[in-house]
C-alpha cells in the first residue's frame, strides 16, 4: 500500500471517490427537491449554484457585471419576444446595481479621483433633476416614472461610475469594442435570416401583433433582428458601419485594412435591410466629425468629395431606384416626405401643449409608455419619434437644456481628448467612437435612438472611454516601447 501511496496512485483515486460521492449527493438532493417541491425547487437547485458563483465573480470583478448587462442589451428585444414572461429589463437593472456596489467597494483611492470631473457632476445634476420629477405637479401618476427614469438617467450614471472606477486597463477597451463588433455581427446575421429566409415563430407573433404597420412597407420587410424595432436595429448597424469604415481608412497594415473594409460592407448591408432612413445621418454626420478630427487636408477633400457624391447620387438622381433599400435611403433626403411632415406637425402640436409647462408632463407619460398607464393627452395621441422630443415633453425645456448640456459636454470632451492622443491605434479607435457618438446625437433627432437598448449602454461606455482615453494612450505607448 505504501508503494501505491508513494507512486501517487492513492491521491487520484481519493479525488475520484470524493467527486463520485459529491455528484451522487447532489443527484439525491435534486431528486428529493423534485419529489417534494416540484419543478420550482428543482430549478432553484440547478440555477442557484451557478448564480451564486456569478454573483461572487461580479463582486470581485465589477466590469463583468457591466459586460454581461451590455451584451444582454443587444438581444433584450428578441429575448422579450421569445420569453415574454421573463423581466430581462429588471435583470439589467440588477446587474448594473450589483456592478456599481462592487465597483464602489473594490475601488482604490486613485480610482475615486477619476470621479472628480465635470462629466460626473453634470450627470449627477441630471439624475437629481429626474428624481425631482417625482414631485412634478403635471405628473398625474408616479408609476410611469419608475419605468421611464431607468433608461433616461439611472443607467447612464451607473455605467459611468462603474466604468470610471473599474475600466482603467487598456484591455477593457479591446474587450468592449470586440464584443460590440461580435454582437453586431450576430444581429446582422439574424436580420439576413429574417429578410431572406423568413421570420421565426416568436418574431412572427410580434410582427402580426404590433410590427406589421411599420415594418412591412410596399410589400418589403424591414428587418429588425433582435432589437426593439427596425429603427433601432438600423441605428446599431449604421453606427458599427461608421466605426469599421474609419478603422479601414486609418489602418496601415494591409490585411487589417481589408478585414475592416470587408466588415464595413457586411455591416452596411445589415443596415440596408433595416429599411430605416434616420440612421443614415449617423454615418453622414459622424464621418464629417472624423474628417475634422483627422486634420488631413487631402483626406478632408477626398472625403468631402465622396460624401458630396453620395449625397448628390441620392438627392438628384434615380440611380438604383429599383432597389427598395436605396429608395428608403433616398426618401430620407426629401423635405416633402410625408413621414417628415407628420413629425413636424406633431412637434407643432406638442409646442402648443407644452406652453406653460417648463418642467414637462412627467417622465413616462408620453407616447406608448403613457398609453400603457392609461394616460390621455396630446402626448399619447401622437407619435413621439424623437429622443429630444421625448425629453422635452416629459421633463420640459429645463430638462431638455440640462440633458443636451451633458450630451454636448461628453462630445466636446471626446473630441478634445481624441485630438491629443499619440498612439495610432488608440487615436483611430477613439476618433471612430467619438464620430459614432456624435452621429448618434444627430440621428436621435429623428428617432428615439439614444435611450434605447442596445445603443444606450454602448454609448455610455464610450463616454467612459473618452474620459479614460489618455490613460489608455499612455498604456499603449508603454506597451509599444516594451515590445521594441
Amino acid at each position: 500500500m505504501r508503494e501505491y501511496a508513494e507512486s501517487g496512485f492513492v491521491r487520484p483515486v481519493f479525488r475520484v471517490l470524493l467527486t463520485t460521492l459529491g455528484l451522487t449527493g447532489a443527484a439525491a438532493l435534486l431528486g428529493v427537491g423534485i419529489a417534494r417541491g416540484g419543478l420550482p425547487v428543482a430549478l432553484a437547485l440547478l440555477v442557484g449554484p451557478p448564480a451564486l458563483f456569478f454573483l461572487g465573480a461580479v463582486l470581485r470583478k465589477p466590469p463583468l457585471g457591466l459586460m454581461v448587462s451590455y451584451v444582454l442589451g443587444f438581444f433584450i428585444g428578441g429575448l422579450g419576444r421569445l420569453v415574454p414572461a421573463v423581466p430581462f429589463g429588471t435583470m439589467v437593472d440588477g446587474l448594473l446595481t450589483l456592478a456599481l456596489v462592487a465597483a464602489l467597494v473594490t475601488a482604490r483611492k486613485a480610482d475615486y479621483a477619476r470621479l472628480n470631473t465635470p462629466l460626473v457632476y453634470l450627470l449627477l445634476l441630471w439624475v437629481a433633476y429626474t428624481i425631482f420629477q417625482l414631485v412634478n405637479p403635471e405628473a398625474r401618476s408616479r408609476e410611469p416614472w419608475f419605468y421611464g427614469v431607468r433608461s433616461m438617467s439611472f443607467y447612464w450614471i451607473q455605467v459611468t461610475l462603474v466604468g470610471l472606477l473599474s475600466l482603467r486597463n487598456l484591455r477593457y477597451l479591446d474587450w468592449f469594442v470586440n464584443t460590440w463588433l461580435t454582437c453586431c455581427g450576430i444581429l446582422a446575421l439574424w436580420a439576413f435570416k429574417q429578410q431572406y429566409l423568413g421570420l421565426s415563430s416568436f418574431d412572427q407573433r410580434w410582427f402580426d401583433s404590433f410590427g406589421r404597420i411599420t415594418h412591412l412597407i410596399n410589400g418589403h420587410l424591414r428587418s429588425f433582428s433582435f432589437c426593439s424595432d427596425a429603427g433601432q436595429y438600423g441605428a446599431v448597424m449604421a453606427h458599427v458601419t461608421l466605426y469599421t469604415l474609419i478603422r479601414a481608412l486609418d489602418e496601415t497594415d494591409r490585411r487589417k485594412k481589408l478585414f475592416y473594409a470587408a466588415l464595413t460592407v457586411f455591416y452596411f448591408w445589415g443596415y440596408a435591410v433595416a429599411g430605416s432612413r434616420g440612421p443614415l445621418f449617423i454615418m453622414a454626420s459622424g464621418f464629417a466629425i472624423y474628417l475634422v478630427l483627422r486634420r488631413n487636408v487631402l483626406l478632408f477633400v477626398l472625403g468631402g468629395i465622396a460624401a458630396g457624391g453620395a449625397f448628390g447620387l441620392l438627392k438628384y438622381t434615380y440611380i438604383g431606384q429599383g432597389n427598395y433599400q436605396v429608395q428608403r435611403m433616398r426618401s430620407a433626403l426629401d423635405p416633402n416626405d410625408p413621414s417628415l411632415q407628420l413629425r413636424l406637425a406633431n412637434q407643432r402640436a406638442f409646442a402648443a401643449y407644452m406652453a406653460g409647462r417648463p418642467l414637462g408632463n412627467g417622465i413616462g407619460t408620453a407616447g406608448d409608455r403613457g398609453k400603457e398607464f392609461g394616460m390621455e393627452s396630446e402626448l399619447t395621441k401622437r407619435g413621439i419619434d424623437s429622443w429630444y422630443v421625448k425629453i422635452w415633453v416629459e421633463t420640459g425645456a429645463v430638462g431638455l437644456t440640462l440633458h443636451v448640456a451633458v450630451m454636448l459636454w461628453a462630445a466636446l470632451m471626446g473630441c478634445w481628448k481624441a485630438d491629443r492622443l499619440r498612439h495610432p491605434r488608440i487615436r483611430s479607435t477613439m476618433c471612430a467612437l467619438v464620430s459614432g457618438y456624435v452621429g448618434i446625437l444627430c440621428a436621435s433627432y429623428g428617432n428615439m435612438i439614444f435611450g434605447q437598448f442596445p445603443t444606450n449602454l454602448f454609448v455610455y461606455v464610450c463616454i467612459v472611454f473618452f474620459a479614460l482615453s489618455s490613460e489608455y494612450d499612455r498604456q499603449a505607448e508603454e506597451k509599444t516601447k516594451n515590445v521594441q
